[in-house]
């Protein structure tokens, strides 16, 4: 049999969690950070991000479907991230933002109360991106994306090559 090949890590900044993960988080993966809704994730991939980007020089995509802007900024400003500064600052230009959300339920709409029915409420969704040089403020585009399209156009914005068994195109 042979042997694994050690595993790179970069360290999270919190020590307890690199203590589970062995080091810290595998190098030069993707990493996809999941769990019920308040387990902290939003938080710790906020940390894990802004601790990648200023201790290690890493590029990073952050991606929530859950959380609204402004909390998003209240979170990253509890962690000493100022976005606000960053925006002043002139990184925003070169910043990706996309902004997403689930399809929403039926709350007694057309006599249903889920999700999965192909009516109009439930089948559009919002995708709204703001990315400087890219796309021009206020454009609207017609075509039809689907979610598995959103994690090899956020791959190819790190620079990372896309897995070639990923459904799904930048």
């Amino acid at each position: 049999m042979t042997p694994i090949p050690p595993i790179s890590r970069v360290p999270t900044g919190n020590p307890g969690l690199d203590h589970i993960l062995h080091g810290g988080m595998p190098e030069g993966r993707t990493t996809l950070v999941s769990g019920s809704a308040g387990s902290g994730k939003t938080v710790f991939a906020l940390q894990f991000l802004i601790d990648g980007v200023r201790k290690f020089d890493e590029p990073a995509v952050f991606v929530t479907f859950e959380e609204r802007p402004n909390l998003i900024r209240m979170n990253a400003a509890a962690l000493g991230f100022d976005i606000a500064a960053l925006e002043e600052a002139g990184l925003a230009e070169n910043t990706v933002v996309v902004y997403s959300s689930d399809q929403g339920f039926f709350l007694g709409d057309h006599g249903w109360y889920d999700k999965r029915w192909m009516y109009e409420e439930s089948l559009r969704t919002p995708l709204i991106v703001r990315w400087p040089g890219a796309v021009a403020a206020g454009s609207v585009d017609r075509h039809l994306v689907q979610n598995i399209d959103l994690a090899p156009t956020f791959l190819e914005l790190a620079g990372v090559p896309v897995p070639g068994d990923m459904h799904g195109e930048s």
